[in-house]
Parts: structure tokens; sequence; C-alpha cells
């Protein structure tokens, strides 16, 4: 591990500030060089490559502040290109491009997507199962949906003799909703917890 100082923060577009993750550095550099390399071991080497780059550079150049998400991304590319990977940040442009356009979909719906669920997701989820206000204006994202409906159906384990305690049971469905191995009906969606 390198004694170079790193960001520990960013900021988002809305102004709300993060914790800094190299990891997603790397895998989004990953991603765009799978995509034109076809070799995932080779994409890996170049997205860890290029990740280290990216990180000296922030940490110098912002030290003392918290760069921009558009600022770390910004450096992404510029270290692609120093870096002779040009054909890769090409795959990176799109790709960044690509992800703004949903970030502008989803905000169009009126919604904040702490899931990073698709778009068509979204809509489905906007239109039927996220609670909403008396004025119909929605009070609830994604993950508090699945909270809800975790927190809800865990509740049945209180009934039962069980070595398991409720809490645990709540966090376990709730992940499974969260990673999308299981989804409930529509019904429990629409109801649980109303």
């Amino acid at each position: 591990m390198s004694n170079k100082p790193t960001p520990r923060q960013m900021k988002k577009r809305n102004g709300s500030v993060v914790a800094f993750d190299a990891s997603k550095i790397e895998c989004a550099i990953r991603r765009a060089a799978l995509d034109v390399l076809h070799d995932d071991s080779r994409a890996a080497t170049v997205a860890h490559r290029v990740a280290k780059v990216v990180v000296v550079a922030l940490a110098q150049d912002y030290r003392g502040t918290i760069p921009h998400i558009e600022d770390i991304q910004d450096a992404v590319e510029s270290a692609l290109m120093t870096q002779g990977y040009s054909h890769i940040a090409r795959s990176y442009i799109l790709y960044r491009e690509n992800r703004s356009q949903i970030r502008f979909a989803k905000s169009a719906l009126g919604l904040r997507d702490d899931l990073k669920l698709p778009v068509n997701t979204m809509e489905v989820l906007r239109r039927r199962y996220l609670l909403k206000d008396a004025q119909r204006r929605i009070v609830e994202t994604p993950s508090g949906l699945f909270r809800r409906v975790a927190r809800h159906v865990a509740q049945v384990e209180a009934n039962y003799k069980s070595d398991v305690a409720v809490d645990d049971v709540e966090e376990r469905f709730y992940l499974m909703m969260r990673r999308r191995e299981f989804m409930p009906n529509s019904p429990t969606l629409m109801n649980a917890g109303t």
C-alpha cells in the first residue's frame, strides 16, 4: 500500500459528499477495457494500473479539497490517454455519457435511484410500488421500499420459536431483494408495512 495521500471523500452532482472508493474507479476502467480488449485478464491489469495513476493524481490535485465525481471521471479519461490507452478512453467516454443519460431519465421521472436500477424498473416502481404522500408525491426510494417490505415480512418470525432474530431475517431478506435474488409478489410490494 502506498503512503501517498488519497482522497477520502468526493462530491456528487447534487453537492452531497460521499466516501471516496477507488475500487469503483478500477471497476469502471475495467468495464471500458473489457469492452475494447475482450480479455478479462488484460482488462483487469489495465484497470489496476490506470486506477493507481488516477488516485495519485487526485491526491495531488485535490489535497485539502473534495473532488466532484465529474473531476474524478475527467482524471480517468486523462490517465487513460496519457498511459497510451486512447482506444479504451473512447469506450470510457461513451460509458460515461450513457450513464449521464440514464441519470437524466431517472431524474425526469422525479426519482432518486439509490440502487442503480434500470430506467424501466424505476418507471414501474414509480407507478406501482413506491409509497406516495397525500399529494401523490413519491416519499420512498427503491431501497426504502425493499427495507419496508423486509421489515414487515420479518415480523412474522416473532410468531415462531426460532433461533434467528427478527432483525437478522429482515437484513437477509432485504439483501436478497437488493441483489435481486428474490422479489416478492406485487401485493406484498404494494401493501407490506402500509
